[in-house]
């Protein structure tokens, strides 16, 4: 499940996945505005939590520009 979500989210381990599977996916499911909205949701959350995961990933991991540089242009 971590792997899935890195991939919706960031683009991490895309490569693995066929583009012919990643077109696919998207024109059944368009992400929308994920990638503009997703990560101040990410970073209200974490901070509401400072002992959970999320917390971890927004302030060690920068996991806010990963969901910033995401490949998905969608």
């Amino acid at each position: 499940m971590m792997r899935g979500v890195l991939v919706d989210a960031t683009g991490i381990h895309a490569w693995r996945i066929h583009p012919n599977s990643i077109k696919e996916v998207f024109d059944h499911l368009p992400m929308l505005d994920q990638k503009e909205k997703l990560w101040p949701t990410f970073r209200d959350e974490a901070n509401r939590h400072p002992c959970c995961r999320g917390y971890f990933a927004k302030n060690y991991m920068q996991f806010g520009l990963i969901v910033r540089l995401s490949p998905w242009n969608r």
